[in-house]
């Protein structure tokens, strides 16, 4: 029983962390990118989606 209860605790707070440190990783990449100008020279001409996670992007 006390190993169950370490280990909700150990899960309710690692999760969490985790989690938050998903968001700041992707948002701090996302600005880096829009700095360096990577999007200066590509553009999207076109997105189809083939599928719920799958998408074609037509780049210029």
């Amino acid at each position: 029983m006390d190993d169950i209860l370490q280990y909700l605790i150990n899960l309710s707070i690692f999760v969490p962390i985790i989690i938050i440190l998903i968001v700041v990783s992707i948002r701090l990449s996302k600005s880096n990118l829009e700095r360096i100008g990577i999007y200066k020279y590509v553009n999207v001409i076109e997105r189809t989606s083939l599928n719920k996670d799958t998408d074609v992007f037509v780049l210029k």
